[in-house]
């Protein structure tokens, strides 16, 4: 299991280091989104995969879009779809390709 070896700061020193970091990215002509910046937690997901200590997993959302696109895709899109998932997580994998085998595009 992947494990990360980051830790949240302390509420008190959060945003003193996050407007610091903030600041040195502003005068290197890098920008933040905020809509996609997401402050210290436990879980933060990027690219639809939730990341937490010891886990990662594909988002619940993108794994419906992933089923959606077993039901219709040819063999080896479908290959590529669990081979993606299998790289992040097996278990999650794993229940694409029993999904891949019932469906009705895999025969």
């Amino acid at each position: 299991a992947l494990r990360l070896g980051l830790r949240a700061p302390s509420q008190r020193t959060e945003q003193p280091c996050r407007l610091a970091l903030i600041e040195a990215a502003r005068q290197s002509g890098f920008a933040f989104n905020d809509t996609k910046s997401q402050r210290p937690s436990s879980e933060i997901t990027a690219f639809n995969v939730a990341l937490s200590n010891g886990t990662l997993a594909i988002t619940e959302g993108r794994m419906r879009e992933f089923e959606d696109d077993i039901l219709r895709s040819p063999p080896a899109a479908v290959a590529a779809i669990i081979a993606y998932v299998r790289s992040i997580n097996r278990s999650q994998a794993d229940g694409l390709a029993e999904l891949a085998i019932v469906s009705p595009a895999s025969g």
